[in-house]
């Protein structure tokens, strides 16, 4: 598996604050960074790091891909289904700041910051339905 960072960045978004990591479609860790406001990971089957503060949309593509959060567990974030595969992660960032991100074509979120319930892997659409107790293995 080959780890991306912020060398792979390829050009501005829409505005000039907008800045997209793209990945390949291999199957890679993809790590985004403070300056990282959308990840577009590709195909393969992905590891998608990096802080919430900044992002708003993580598109997994193709594969069975992973996004993985440090901060808090499942309990502490709220995931609702916006539209058919589309789901809004909200919850704590770092210094306090409550984040706001888009998820799509991820297949599961985990939450590695401890050990027991809340910690673990989980798919969007559980936690959508309310689903926080044991993780899924």
């Amino acid at each position: 598996m080959r780890l991306l960072t912020d060398p792979h960045l390829i050009g501005k978004g829409p505005t000039a604050d907008l800045t997209h990591l793209f990945a390949t479609d291999d199957s890679e860790g993809v790590v985004a960074t403070d300056q990282t406001n959308v990840v577009h990971a590709g195909g393969g089957d992905d590891f998608i790091y990096g802080s919430l503060d900044n992002l708003a949309l993580i598109d997994g593509g193709d594969g069975n891909d992973v996004y993985v959060i440090y901060e808090g567990k499942a309990t502490d974030y709220s995931v609702t289904e916006v539209s058919d595969g589309v789901y809004q992660l909200c919850g704590p960032g770092i210094d306090g700041r409550t984040i706001n991100v888009l998820l799509t074509n991820v297949e599961t979120i985990y939450f590695n910051g401890g050990t027991g319930d809340g910690y673990g892997l989980y798919s969007p659409a559980d936690l959508a339905s309310g689903q926080t107790g044991t993780p899924a293995t």
